[in-house]
């Protein structure tokens, strides 16, 4: 009797992981394919592309209302955003570039130095010459406004 219930128990335990379906906690258990990993993996860089354009247009929305006292959010909405973006997206350096001028512009003159820099080695990395020439300029005048001789250096 007992062998014969943990024999159910067993196979309602199977049944259970088969019907389930890959969003639930047991699904872990089953092996996936190759292909299938792929479009799971395909799906969340789908969608963090998607939160990523999101906070971009919360951030646009509230730059669009004029009001200066918003400029910090719309920054840190604009990072947030970038840091969901891939290393070989173009946007990813762009919305650095824009956040760091929110952040020079609100005060946070320290911050803004960084995500320059960050920005323009991004685009450098990219190919885009100009948009990181450009980018390493403002990176190091804003380094020479703060003092910090050797960051100015290494941006230029």
């Amino acid at each position: 009797m007992r062998g014969r219930t943990l024999a159910m128990c067993g196979m309602l335990t199977c049944a259970l992981v088969l019907l389930s379906g890959p969003s639930s906690p047991t699904a872990a258990l089953i092996p996936t394919s190759g292909a299938d990993q792929e479009k799971q993996e395909k799906q969340a860089k789908q969608d963090k592309q998607s939160k990523a354009d999101r906070l971009e247009a919360k951030a646009m929305g509230l730059l669009a209302e004029g009001d200066t006292d918003y400029w910090t959010t719309a920054a840190n909405l604009l990072e947030e955003s970038a840091r969901l973006r891939s290393d070989e997206n173009m946007s990813r350096a762009t919305s650095l570039k824009l956040a760091a001028n929110l952040y020079c512009w609100s005060g946070d003159r320290e911050k803004a130095r960084a995500l320059f820099q960050e920005s323009a080695e991004q685009a450098y990395g990219l190919g885009e010459r100009a948009f990181a020439a450009h980018t390493f300029m403002d990176a190091a005048l804003l380094s020479a406004a703060l003092q910090m001789g050797r960051h100015t250096v290494e941006a230029a």
